[in-house]
């Protein structure tokens, strides 16, 4: 039936119709009959697509916080309608077809009884959390960092002495007189050795990001020199778009840290995109309110956005891509540490940085640092230190 006839008096008609949450009454068979422009809204349907169905309607795409499906019989109407009780402070991530993105709701069913307690209809509630949820998880992100970065600082320390006495003992071996048959080994240790001093050295990127001066310059010139290094690295196949701020877009922070930040990005990017595609990098600037719940200092900030054509991600994977050791390359391609180092990085230069993918739909990094107030010491010339492959090379998850 139309949503002005759902049997509510024209005045609290019209204060449902106003409320920012959205609100839906359901029959005791789960039917909806009843919403408010905002259910609408959240939801991404018109009211015909929506009134008329059910919580066991096949085409709802719901997700649970884990990233797992969430089926209709498990929903917190119908849990409503089985116990006659009502469920409250239920998460679920809505996909939104038309939107092509998700949304994640709480939501609240609330039985309305009759004399014998049958159930009449269900009162379902829902907001918005789908910001609230992101900070939350930037925020669990940086304690997980936090206390990953004290163990790394122990293992790389470790790690760095058993490799210093190893090349040292392949350097000994090799200026002996050995059988030639032999050298091929004692290259083969150097080698493995080797590759566990690169591991070292992403360790304590992991654990001590800042390593180098802090100075203010332009990440505009980054970006730049970034997109000249690219197709120098084999990126063959990969085209690079560029849509940098006509203004300064001056930050405070270590160069070769945020050419650390760029390469790690635009290498998972590459991965990405085996066949090639499009990966576009913007900056501009962005002001952060007061009160903003996100972990930053009110105020101007920078914003890089790197944007991707290539596979993209689903959320289990997404969830878990600034995770130090977290790939899905095979095995023995790449360590694991080339995304959770850019996050450290981010959050140590006083930034934020977050991820949006999905399936088929390529990836967005949006990585925020503040606006540096002090002027250039000198007009920047070619900004070139990112002539070397990274510490730790990119692993793809996007």
């Amino acid at each position: 039936m139309p949503r002005n006839e759902a049997g509510l008096p024209r005045n609290l008609h019209q204060l449902v119709e106003e409320l920012h949450i959205g609100v839906i009454l359901q029959g005791p068979s789960a039917e909806i009959y009843f919403c408010n422009q905002a259910a609408l809204d959240l939801l991404g349907l018109t009211e015909d697509q929506l009134l008329g169905r059910t919580s066991f309607d096949p085409g709802w795409n719901v997700l649970r916080p884990d990233g797992s499906a969430f089926p209709g019989s498990q929903h917190p109407v119908p849990l409503a309608i089985s116990t006659g009780l009502p469920v409250r402070n239920v998460t679920m991530g809505v996909e939104r077809p038309a939107a092509r993105d998700r949304v994640w709701l709480l939501v609240d069913a609330v039985p309305r009884l009759d004399p014998e307690g049958s159930v009449v209809d269900v009162l379902c509630t829902f907001s918005d959390i789908t910001e609230k949820r992101a900070i939350s998880e930037e925020l669990r992100n940086a304690k997980k960092m936090e206390a990953v970065g004290r163990v790394a600082r122990g293992l790389a320390h470790d790690l760095s002495g058993m490799v210093t006495a190893i090349l040292g003992q392949c350097d000994a071996l090799s200026l002996g007189d050995l059988p030639d048959h032999i050298r091929p080994s004692i290259e083969a240790i150097r080698g493995a050795a080797e590759r566990a001093a690169d591991l070292s050295r992403g360790l304590l990127h992991l654990a001590r990001p800042r390593l180098g001066s802090l100075r203010t310059f332009d990440l505009n010139a980054s970006v730049r020199s970034f997109a000249s290094l690219f197709g120098r690295l084999g990126s063959s196949g990969v085209r690079i778009e560029q849509h940098l701020s006509s203004e300064p877009c001056l930050v405070f922070a270590a160069p070769e840290q945020i050419d650390q930040v760029l390469l790690n990005i635009g290498l998972n990017a590459k991965e990405a995109m085996p066949g090639g595609g499009t990966l576009s990098l913007s900056t501009s600037l962005v002001d952060i309110p007061a009160g903003d719940p996100r972990p930053l200092t009110p105020g101007p900030h920078v914003l890089l956005t790197v944007t991707d054509t290539g596979q993209g991600m689903d959320p289990a994977t997404k969830e878990r891509v600034f995770e130090p050791y977290f790939s899905t390359r095979g095995e023995g391609r790449g360590n694991g540490l080339g995304l959770a180092i850019v996050y450290a990085i981010v959050h140590e230069s006083g930034g934020a940085i977050s991820v949006s993918s999905a399936p088929g739909a390529g990836s967005t990094f949006e990585v925020l640092l503040p606006l540096a107030h002090e002027p250039l010491a000198h007009e920047p010339l070619a900004h070139e230190p990112l002539a070397r492959e990274p510490a730790a090379e990119a692993d793809r998850q996007g």
